[in-house]
């Protein structure tokens, strides 16, 4: 038996070069088909690297009166085949599809020693002396998946004898053609590329715990004991959650720092829990509120990543073995609405999921960030200042920068927190209580109300830990009246003894007025 013939595959060695000619230059079929074979392979690179690989759309196969449906539809091989069916065809016979055909090798098992058992489609209406009907097919049509294959070989049809050889040249076939592949069969010819996607299925969402305040917080040691409890759990699921993100997305972490920070990560946030665990007598109650914040804001941002890579489906670079010259189209159906589930994806370039890359590589610097300059020293007096942010239906990007981020050189939490601001070089539009730390030391304080303050729906009111009630509810009350500012404070205090409270509600107020 003679050797079977090779499929041909473009992309496997790519040509560098091709013949420029001259004039009166005599050409060889070497410098004319380097020439055909280098704009070839830009051609199929293009369709590859720069548009993607997979099913584009279309292409559903369905059972219809016994008889093979498939719809029109597009497609592009990892090795640059445009896979292309310009209407939806009918098929009711079907032929031998064996080892007489061109090698290609994942149609072989065993090393090669077997090929898996293959039918052809034939088309309704086509004359072919070896088809039978689809009713000869081993068991039910519903048993088997469809397959789109591009035959591509060369023939060499020179006519030669003893004395003479005609010189006909080498022909390059290239033949679609539809395959039925048993169920059993079909997941050996189905691949699937590795995404930030499919990554952001392995990675853990994480819940900011909600502590439940209830009647009976008569001190603040309940309600600080109440936190605690939702930053321990809270904090326990970020470091069992953070390291899987480099385990199956490290390139997003090299490209980013160079190396893997989570381990500086974890060791960050144990220093922040360490501040406020409990440990009597060295308890630490002052702030816990403000860290409990902190995990929030991490784990917005942790959750917002994981959002941002399930978005993006995209390949860089994808493996041209992949599925070189197949598209899988799915397990034949009986009807239109089933989702096939041996399907060849879709897996389109990066170029055009360039702001999802974006917008991942910021959460990843925003995380770095924030763990690395968040700061909870024990509280003092410190200016009291009423900053204006957005509530929490906003994303964290278009809030204000709490007081609890201190300036870091080496994680300037200015730039990592708005990147649409930061591409612009407008950070400093940043609303922030330490404004004028993070744009150095020879900037004014902002004054956050010199322009109009309509699309601020939450005011920020920090500096205020450690300082006497009456005299911030002063400062408030003046600051409030001053920028005419649309809210209202009210002092809560955590006891059940009311001769200890300094500032009374006024009798009378909206709510009065509403009854």
């Amino acid at each position: 038996m003679a050797d079977p013939i090779p499929t041909l595959r473009s992309l496997d060695n790519l040509v560098s070069d091709y013949s420029v000619f001259e004039r009166d230059q005599v050409l060889t079929e070497a410098q004319l088909n380097s020439v055909a074979q280098y704009f070839d392979d830009q051609d199929r690179l293009t369709r590859v690297e720069l548009i993607g690989v997979g099913i584009v759309g279309g292409l559903r196969a369905i059972i219809s009166g016994g008889k093979v449906v498939i719809g029109k539809g597009v497609g592009v091989s990892t090795d640059g085949d445009l896979l292309l069916l310009q209407t939806d065809t009918t098929y009711d016979y079907i032929k031998p599809y064996d080892e007489t055909a061109p090698f290609y090798s994942p149609f072989y098992i065993n090393k090669g020693a077997n090929m898996l058992k293959l039918w052809e489609l034939v088309k309704e209406g086509e004359s072919d002396v070896r088809k039978v009907p689809i009713a000869t097919l081993p068991g039910k049509l519903s048993d088997y998946a469809v397959l789109m294959y591009v035959e591509s070989y060369q023939q060499d049809h020179d006519l030669c004898n003893a004395a003479d050889c005609d010189n006909l040249g080498v022909m390059a076939t290239h033949t679609t053609r539809m395959l039925l592949v048993s169920l059993a069969d079909a997941p050996l010819l189905l691949t699937a590329l590795s995404t930030a996607s499919s990554a952001s299925m392995a990675l853990t969402a994480v819940s900011a715990e909600r502590p439940k305040l209830k009647a009976g917080i008569t001190t603040t040691s309940i309600l600080a004991d109440l936190y605690r409890k939702a930053n321990n759990n809270t904090h326990s699921q970020l470091v069992q959650a953070l390291p899987a993100l480099n385990t199956y997305l490290p390139g997003l972490l090299i490209e980013q720092f160079g190396s893997n920070p989570i381990p500086n990560w974890i060791k960050a946030l144990e220093t922040h829990a360490a501040l406020f665990a409990l440990k009597p007598p060295n308890t630490r109650d002052a702030g816990i509120q403000y860290y409990y914040d902190f995990l929030k804001d991490v784990v917005e941002t942790w959750n917002s990543l994981l959002a941002c890579l399930f978005e993006n489906d995209s390949v860089l670079c994808p493996d041209v073995g992949a599925f070189p010259k197949h598209l899988l189209l799915g397990e034949l159906s009986p009807a239109q609405g089933t989702v096939p589930s041996l399907r060849t994806g879709l897996y389109p370039s990066p170029l055009g999921d360039r702001k999802l890359r974006e917008r991942a590589r910021h959460l990843v610097e925003r995380l770095d960030a924030m763990i690395n300059s968040a700061d909870f020293p024990q509280p003092s007096a410190s200016t009291i200042r009423i900053t204006p942010s957005r509530d929490e239906r906003a994303p964290l990007e278009q809030r204000a920068i709490p007081f609890y981020y201190i300036q870091k050189p080496t994680s300037p939490i200015m730039l990592a927190w708005n990147p649409t601001l930061t591409a612009r070089k407008l950070q400093g539009n940043n609303q922030a209580y330490q404004w004028k730390s993070y744009m150095g030391p020879t900037a004014l304080q902002k004054d956050a109300y010199a322009v109009q303050i309509g699309a601020y729906d939450f005011f920020r009111i920090e500096g205020h830990f450690s300082q006497k009630i009456d005299n911030v509810m002063v400062v408030l009350k003046t600051e409030i009246e001053k920028q005419n500012l649309p809210i209202t404070v009210r002092a809560i205090l955590l006891h059940n003894d009311k001769k200890k409270i300094k500032v009374r509600p006024p009798r009378y107020t909206d709510l009065h007025r509403f009854h």
